[in-house]
């Protein structure tokens, strides 16, 4: 037989096995149950896992943060993440969107989805290295760093950073990463008559709590931890109402900025010398 008929047979017969084992399933449950695979999937795996995206930020929060640290391990984060969240997300712009075309109300608790991850979570690519570069040029002192950033900056305006994953390197490379964890900010209950979602609130608490603990667990000097919670907080501890949008008890104004910024730049100054 010739080898390109053989060949064709090695990929034929497995194709068939798999379609004929699917179309037993399928027919199985077609005349048992009254069901089909999709439903199935749909039931007990998309629809608990969009509870979890809208039950707050904290899935994703956590999702993210771990994928991007698997780069260091030499895993490109999107194996993590595009199967345990962004198909899920992408689900839920289509789910708003079909509740809008009906009329009805979008629930405030579906926020969460793609485009967020999208505009917040992935600046400049995965892992937000579009900062890494704007820090790199401003401050790092290595030649071999700036010339990686100024080769990777303009694919990272784009969310193309390849090069600075692979060529900083990022990828597999221990010894040279650095982190700085942020703490969550506090949020007001209500300012100006405007009550915060009571998932928001339970979800800052729970994070502050982690943020607390991990600075008593973790001892490394490649850790940084930015304690931003008290800069935005008054005499009495409570958070200025003054540093957050007239009306919104959860995202903070220019001033809140400044604030957060004098916290967290002596921080970032401080790993990228140490990278140095």
């Amino acid at each position: 037989m010739p080898q390109a008929v053989s060949d064709s047979f090695n990929v034929m017969i497995p194709m068939l096995l798999t379609l004929s084992i699917f179309g037993i399933v399928s027919a199985v449950l077609a005349a048992a149950f009254s069901t089909d695979l999709m439903t199935i999937i749909s039931t007990f795996i998309s629809e608990p896992l969009k509870g979890i995206m809208n039950a707050g930020p904290w899935a994703v929060v956590l999702i993210y943060t771990l994928a991007n640290l698997l780069f260091c391990l030499g895993i490109h984060q999107s194996t993590i993440s595009g199967v345990l969240a962004e198909s899920i997300l992408t689900i839920l712009i289509v789910d708003n969107m079909a509740t809008f075309a009906s009329g009805q109300p979008i629930p405030a608790d579906h926020y969460m989805k793609m485009l967020i991850i999208n505009s917040f979570a992935l600046i400049g690519g995965s892992g937000c290295t579009l900062m890494l570069l704007l820090d790199t040029l401003v401050f790092s002192k290595s030649k071999t760093s700036r010339t990686v950033a100024k080769m990777a900056i303009v694919p990272g305006l784009f969310n193309i950073n390849e090069p600075v994953i692979y060529g900083y390197p990022i990828v597999y490379n221990l010894p040279a990463c650095r982190v700085l964890v942020w703490s969550p900010l506090p949020c007001r209950e209500e300012i100006d008559g405007a009550a915060a979602k009571p998932g928001v609130v339970r979800t800052n608490a729970l994070l502050r709590e982690i943020f607390a603990r991990a600075q008593e667990g973790i001892v490394d000097g490649r850790v940084a931890f930015a304690d931003a919670y008290p800069a935005l907080l008054d005499a009495a501890g409570s958070p200025l109402a003054t540093l957050y949008r007239p009306g919104d008890g959860l995202h903070i104004n220019d001033a809140g900025y400044d604030r957060v910024t004098a916290v967290l730049e002596p921080k970032l100054r401080a790993l990228l010398a140490a990278a140095d």
